[in-house]
């Protein structure tokens, strides 16, 4: 697990909790889940996995698709500062 999800919140990265939502996003593919797909399937209260996601599209690797569904974006959209993009550190808010 990349270090943005070993760093906790108050230290500038998302914490483990918001990993589990980030690992259930990438597995739901291009198509995306809804938060209520997100919340049954890592088995947090909604507004929990809400708030994860907005961490993550704050950190560049999640965006909201028009039907509501979630999806990762690419590496190259989120700028080259996503958890991926390999360089070791957690990304800084814009």
């Amino acid at each position: 697990m990349s270090e943005l999800f070993r760093t906790p919140a108050r230290d500038g990265g998302l914490g483990q909790s918001a990993g589990r939502t980030w690992e259930r996003v990438r597995t739901a593919g291009a198509s995306g889940a809804t938060v209520e797909e997100l919340s049954v399937g890592v088995g947090y209260q909604e507004r929990t996995v809400l708030k994860h996601l907005q961490g993550l599209a704050e950190h560049g690797l999640v965006e909201q698709s028009d039907t509501g569904h979630w999806r990762t974006l690419s590496l190259g959209a989120a700028g080259g500062q996503g958890a991926e993009a390999g360089t070791g550190r957690v990304p800084q808010r814009a």
